[in-house]
């Protein structure tokens, strides 16, 4: 095995730097009445929010490249068939909890019986279809493997793609906990704009992130410019239309 270098890591595209405010106000076009709902819109204006809710392996800087969001280092094989990734130090979903090379490899894998995963999908995509090219192992409690049948171009790539699952696990019945930099608020009902707020023990809770973001829901009458009056900055996402009224 030899040392790779992994992507470095970068701020959230979330984690816009603005002194005159703690909160950043974030408009969405689409009903969702919970995080969970909210996080399975598969909508690409939405990613910087489910980005600073959720993490993966790796991510996608604000440049557009790949950059490692939970791995602290890597080492791979020289027939590029066998990746090891070591997890950094200290990582939590929302609720507390460890994350641990076990979680990372049942969000890779997904649920038994499921059928293929998505990343062995994207792997097949990328190997001549072939759909047994993937295994995803947790050697230690901060140790993963991933063993191909055959390399794959970037593998890297694959794992911070759109279409793979959000590091996520049940917790406090069907409430979602997620490994990110922002934690939803937990009483949220589904009425009203819902609250993040930083999860001080993310490594990357200290880079200059707001400290909440509020998510609104834009009235179904058009009426957003009067409730945007108060608040700044703004991010306006969604691919809904938006009409701006008339002077």
């Amino acid at each position: 095995m030899t040392d790779h270098d992994s992507p470095s890591t970068t701020r959230s595209p979330a984690a816009v730097r603005n002194l005159a405010s703690e909160t950043l106000a974030v408009f969405v076009n689409t009903e969702f009445a919970s995080v969970a709902e909210l996080m399975a819109l598969d909508d690409p204006a939405l990613r910087p929010v489910q980005r600073a809710i959720a993490d993966r392996l790796y991510g996608v800087g604000r440049d557009g490249t790949v950059t490692s969001v939970l791995v602290q280092s890597c080492q791979r094989t020289l027939d590029g068939c066998t990746y090891r990734f070591q997890l950094k130090d200290g990582l939590k979903f929302h609720d507390g909890g460890e994350v641990t090379a076990d979680d990372v490899a049942s969000a890779l894998v997904g649920p038994a019986g499921a059928g293929p995963s998505p990343l062995a999908l994207l792997v097949a995509e990328d190997a001549g279809r072939d759909r047994t090219a993937l295994a995803v192992e947790a050697l230690s409690r901060n140790r993963l493997e991933i063993r191909l049948a055959r390399p794959v171009e970037d593998l890297f790539s694959l794992l911070a793609l759109s279409s793979l699952p959000w590091l996520g696990r049940e917790a406090g019945g069907s409430k979602p906990s997620y490994a990110g930099v922002y934690a939803p608020d937990p009483a949220w009902a589904g009425r009203g704009p819902l609250r993040l707020s930083i999860h001080g023990s993310h490594p990357r809770a200290a880079e200059g992130h707001f400290k909440h973001i509020d998510i609104y829901r834009l009235p179904a009458d058009g009426d957003w410019l009067g409730a945007l009056t108060p608040l700044a900055p703004v991010l306006l996402l969604g691919t809904g239309r938006v009409s701006l009224p008339a002077d």
